[in-house]
C-alpha cells in the first residue's frame, strides 16, 4: 500500500474576513448594545405614556406599550417612540382595510349595475321590491341599518335576494273571487248520509 501524502491546511486569508467571532462564554446578565444603552439609561417607571391625540390606540393599547417599554428598560422618550410607531402600523392597517372594503363595495355596485335582474332599467323595480319587503318585514328597520352600515346593502346577491322576496309578495290586497255556489239539489242530509 502506499504511503498516504498529508497535506497541511492553510488557512484562506481572504475567509478570515467572514470568519465567526470567537465564542464568548455566557455570563446570564445581557447588556445593550452601545447604541441603545443611553435610551436606557433613565429609570424606567418614573413616566406614563399618554395616548397620542388623533390616534387609532386606545387607553388600554397605550398602557400595554407603557408596561412593555418599562420592562425592557426603555426612556420615556424611546417609549414613546415606540408607541408612535405602534398607533402608525395600527393605522396604516385601518387604512388599508377600509380602502380594500371600499373599493369591494364599488365593485359590487358595478356588478349590481350590470346584473339583468337587478341592474340598469330593472334597477328600480328592484330597489322598490326591496322596500316593500323591509316595509312589512323590517317595521323597526333594524335590518335596513345593519345592511346600510356593513355595505352588504350593496352586494348583488344580498340586493337579488331581497327583490325577488319582494316580488314574490305581491300587493297587499283583498283575496279576489266569488263564493262557491251550491248547485248541488240534495238535502244536507243526502250529502252527509247518502240517499235512501
Amino acid at each position: 500500500m502506499p504511503d498516504a501524502v498529508v497535506t497541511p491546511i492553510v488557512p484562506d486569508p481572504a475567509l478570515a474576513a467572514v470568519a465567526p467571532a470567537p465564542a464568548t462564554p455566557v455570563s446570564g446578565e445581557v447588556k445593550p448594545p452601545a447604541e441603545v444603552a443611553p435610551a436606557v439609561a433613565a429609570k424606567a417607571d418614573d413616566y406614563e405614556l399618554e395616548a397620542i391625540a388623533d390616534g387609532v390606540l386606545d387607553a388600554e393599547s397605550v398602557k400595554g406599550v407603557s408596561t412593555l417599554a418599562k420592562e425592557l428598560g426603555l426612556s420615556k422618550e424611546a417609549a414613546g417612540k415606540m408607541l408612535a410607531a405602534q398607533d402608525g402600523q395600527l393605522r396604516a392597517f385601518q387604512d388599508g382595510q377600509i380602502a380594500a372594503y371600499q373599493a369591494r363595495q364599488a365593485e359590487w355596485v358595478a356588478t349590481a349595475a350590470a346584473d339583468p335582474e337587478i341592474g340598469g332599467a330593472l334597477a328600480a323595480a328592484a330597489d322598490k321590491n326591496t322596500a316593500a319587503l323591509l316595509k312589512r318585514f323590517d317595521s323597526d328597520g333594524t335590518l335596513a341599518a345593519e345592511l346600510e352600515t356593513t355595505g352588504f346593502s350593496k352586494h348583488p346577491a344580498v340586493r337579488r335576494f331581497l327583490s325577488r322576496i319582494g316580488a314574490s309578495m305581491g300587493e297587499d290586497g283583498a283575496a279576489q273571487g266569488t263564493p262557491a255556489q251550491n248547485t248541488s239539489p240534495r238535502s244536507r242530509a243526502d250529502r252527509m248520509y247518502g240517499q235512501k
